[in-house]
């Protein structure tokens, strides 16, 4: 079975200009080029999404480093039985 894209993907295809498949794509017109104005703000989205991006994996990150020195310190204090 097929995945189907989430609307996220759909959307930012969409925003780039890409051409769509599949059963979304199947009453699009084509497109016309893009502004200079739109291609700022694509820049600027796109900059954006890379910066949340990373935000996320640095606090991903830092919650693993920070839960693995819990749980290192909670068996620490377990006393052994």
């Amino acid at each position: 079975m097929a995945q189907s894209k989430s609307s996220l993907e759909t959307f930012d295809q969409m925003m780039r200009g890409e051409p769509q498949t599949g059963a979304e794509g199947a009453m699009s017109k084509p497109q016309p080029p893009r502004s200079e104005q739109q291609r700022k703000a694509d820049a600027t989205t796109e900059a954006a999404r890379q910066l949340i991006e990373a935000e996320n994996d640095a606090r991903a990150a830092k919650t693993e480093r920070l839960k693995a020195i819990r749980l290192a310190r909670e068996a620490e204090d377990t006393p052994a039985k």
